[in-house]
C-alpha cells in the first residue's frame, strides 16, 4: 500500500484503519493541544491504575474445623508436656497439637468439634509457633 506522509511516499502493509493514527503529524500541534493529549493520557493511565488497585480480593479462608480427642497425650515440644490430639478430617489419624486455642478451655473426657480461625504470626521467636488459633465456636461437645 502506498501512502503519503509529510510529503514523502511510503510503501507499507499497515492496516488502513491505523494510518490516520500513525501518520498524524503531532509535531505541528501548538502547546495547548500537546498538553491536552498528555493530560488525557495521564488521566487514563491513572484511572487504569486506580481500578486495578481497587479490585476486591477475597481474603483467604482462615476458618478451620478441628476434631479434638477426649484424652491428652504425652509429647515433647520444648520440654515434655501434654498435647491435645487433633485432626482436621474426621477420617484422618490423630496428630499432636502443641499450641493452644485462644478462648477454648479443654476438659478431659469430652470429644470436641471446633470451628477455629487461623492467624499467621509475623516474625515469631525461634521457639514459638508461627500460627495462632482462636476459637470461633464449639460445634459439638460429647462425652
Amino acid at each position: 500500500m502506498l501512502f503519503i506522509y509529510r510529503g514523502n511516499i511510503h510503501n507499507t502493509s499497515i492496516s488502513e484503519s491505523l494510518l490516520p493514527i500513525l501518520c498524524y503529524d503531532y509535531t505541528n500541534l501548538d502547546y495547548h493541544y500537546k498538553g491536552h493529549f498528555m493530560k488525557k493520557g495521564l488521566f487514563v493511565s491513572s484511572l487504569f491504575l486506580l481500578l486495578v488497585g481497587c479490585q476486591t480480593v477475597k481474603p483467604a479462608d482462615n476458618t478451620k474445623t478441628f476434631y479434638i480427642d477426649s484424652t491428652l497425650a504425652d509429647c515433647v515440644g520444648v520440654a515434655p508436656m501434654k498435647c491435645m490430639k487433633v485432626k482436621q478430617d474426621p477420617n484422618a489419624d490423630w496428630e499432636y497439637f502443641y499450641g493452644s486455642i485462644q478462648g477454648f478451655d479443654y476438659q478431659p473426657g469430652y470429644q470436641y468439634t471446633l470451628k477455629v480461625k487461623q492467624f499467621d504470626i509475623a516474625n515469631p521467636p525461634a521457639d514459638a509457633p508461627s500460627i495462632r488459633y482462636e476459637l470461633v465456636e464449639i460445634i459439638n461437645k460429647t462425652q
